[in-house]
């Protein structure tokens, strides 16, 4: 096995690469993803899917489900969604043979994420009750935790704004008491949210000053341009605009670097809000066509809508009313693939379950 110090070191585990063969290569390819998860999550997945392929020849279901777990999460951040739920329909498979419920719940999240990013609400949240149920049992207040921040995102979705600060405050609750963390980072972030969409500016700015310092300390790169652009995003609430593509253009930097797609097509449709707002539209069309680019390739209805309705505020500001009409009929048309009768009503259910 790799030792612990080892796997913090990835040049260690480079070094040894070359050369080993087997299980004890798979070993490697294991840390080696999962060193590289947060810092670079394509090269993560590269290791990963080497990995996973020698396990067709060497059997080991505690190494396939680390593999899984990760690339899972990795496949996410680079919004390749349908892969991430294929990797974590392939790990709740190999945790049900082997009876592990620590890598069980931990497709429970995958899966939900999965689906929550391609616009499944009813999905998700199903999924996510089920990991929260054996988080609670094994009494995992880190695991209970990031499903509060979770189930918090579904109501947000379903327009239950006060319902999704709720969760998100009991988050920021429970993962004060176990430090500083990711998951820390991101309550703070999604309650922010909420203020921002509540129009209290100030309490937003100060939940993304902590989460920004969080991410910082960690290094945790993603996290760090996210915060970025939801900055930018209250500067352009109030109307400070310079400021405002300040925080967008540093973001879509690191996120370019980091292979950040869905981070990439928000800040490209926000930078281009802000150019249109203020009268450039040559330059906002450029920077929205950039984004709508990304958004194709990526096959979530959830990012393509936004997108749509982006586009049609774009075309509307600059006079061209028809193409702006479009643009909102396909919005209409994707919310409502989205947002239907039965997703809501099985919405319902699982919050009276829970």
């Amino acid at each position: 096995m790799t030792g612990t110090s080892e796997i913090n070191d990835s040049d260690i585990l480079l070094k040894k690469l070359p050369g080993t063969s087997g299980l004890d290569r798979i070993r490697i390819l294991a840390d080696l993803s999962e060193v590289y998860k947060e810092s670079d999550p394509g090269k993560s997945i590269e290791f990963g899917r080497e990995g996973l392929e020698l396990l067709t020849e060497n059997e080991d279901l505690g190494l396939e489900s680390r593999i899984l777990r990760t690339v899972c999460w990795c496949a996410q951040w680079l919004g390749q969604f349908n892969a991430s739920l294929e990797y974590g329909l392939s790990l709740l498979d190999i945790a049900d043979k082997s009876g592990n419920n620590k890598y069980i719940s931990a497709a429970f999240h995958g899966i939900g994420i999965a689906y929550w990013r391609l616009a499944r609400l009813d999905k998700a949240l199903e999924y996510f009750m089920k990991a929260m149920k054996i988080y609670e049992e094994s009494g995992n207040k880190k695991g209970i935790a990031s499903m509060l921040n979770n189930i918090g995102m579904i109501c947000n979705d379903m327009g239950d704004k006060r319902k999704a600060l709720n969760y998100y405050l009991e988050s920021i609750k429970v993962n004060e008491q176990l430090g500083q963390s990711t998951s820390l980072a991101n309550s703070l972030n999604n309650a922010a949210i909420i203020y921002r969409s509540l129009e209290e500016y100030e309490k937003a700015l100060g939940f993304y000053q902590k989460a920004l310092k969080i991410h910082q300390k960690l290094g945790t790169r993603w996290g760090i341009s996210h915060i970025l652009m939801n900055i930018g995003t209250v500067y352009k609430y109030l109307e400070d605009f310079e400021k405002s593509l300040e925080y967008f253009f540093r973001s879509l930097e690191i996120e370019e670097e980091t292979g950040d797609k869905q981070g990439i097509i928000e800040t490209l449709f926000n930078i281009a809000l802000i150019f249109s707002v203020t009268d450039r539209h040559s330059e906002a069309l450029e920077y929205a066509h950039k984004g709508l680019d990304y958004a194709n390739d990526m096959g979530s209805l959830d990012i393509r809508r936004n997108c749509c309705i982006a586009m049609s505020t774009i075309l509307e500001q600059k006079g061209d009313f028809r193409e702006a009409l479009e643009n909102y009929k396909e919005f209409s048309q994707l919310n409502d693939e989205i947002f239907t009768e039965e997703s809501s009503k099985k919405y319902n259910e699982l919050q009276v379950s829970y």
